[in-house]
């Protein structure tokens, strides 16, 4: 984007929906424009990229790195340099979507960096977000708990009450009014918050 420099703070957004223009990426954009601070953004939607199921051989015990190279080679060096990383997922069985468990689970790669003592020196921070077109008990727990995994494994800062989670049943159909824009807005200043006084 023009007029951002390299010291900006560089945020990653993960898309894990197939819907670019969905209720999960609308909540992902919202945040990213009401971010009051210029930023370098890196989108990755998940279901374009090519992102090999983890085999668990243990090559990565050894190197910072994977038998694969394939796009988390990229996405790997972006979580270690990002100091905000956005998640977004719709709920597919109470979980996050396929594709974007692909790279959750290929991130043994990040944890076994970490176990070697390989951790990053700068800010960084966690943000998620989801929506599931259903109403029902504790819905949202295990993607939550599946991404606790992957912030604790890249060592990122979060805080679960902040994180925008939509039950979306029946559908939304005015999502830029609807109440919980209310929490994108304020969850938007916090991160906005934490960004200038940990990286300017």
């Amino acid at each position: 984007m023009p007029g951002l420099k390299n010291t900006d703070p560089q945020v990653l957004a993960i898309y894990g929906s197939p819907r670019k223009e969905g209720v999960t990426s609308f909540i992902q954009e919202s945040i990213l424009e009401q971010l009051g601070l210029p930023v370098r953004v890196y989108k990755k939607y998940v279901y374009d990229e090519n992102i090999n199921p983890c085999v668990a051989c243990g090559y990565c015990k050894q190197h910072f790195g994977c038998i694969y190279n394939d796009s988390m080679t990229e996405i790997y060096d972006l979580l270690i340099t990002s100091n905000l990383v956005l998640i977004t997922s719709p709920l597919y069985f109470s979980n996050i979507t396929g594709p974007l468990k692909l790279l959750v689970d290929r991130c043994q790669v990040i944890w076994e960096r970490q176990l070697r003592g390989e951790k990053s020196s700068i800010y960084q921070r966690g943000f998620f977000s989801a929506a599931g077109a259903g109403s029902y008990s504790n819905m949202f727990v295990p993607s939550v708990i599946t991404i606790r995994h992957l912030f604790n494994t890249a060592g990122l800062i979060y805080n679960e009450d902040e994180y925008v989670l939509l039950d979306s049943s029946p559908p939304v159909l005015n999502l830029p009014q609807h109440p919980l824009m209310k929490k994108v807005k304020s969850a938007a200043a916090v991160l906005t918050r934490d960004l200038k006084q940990h990286c300017l």
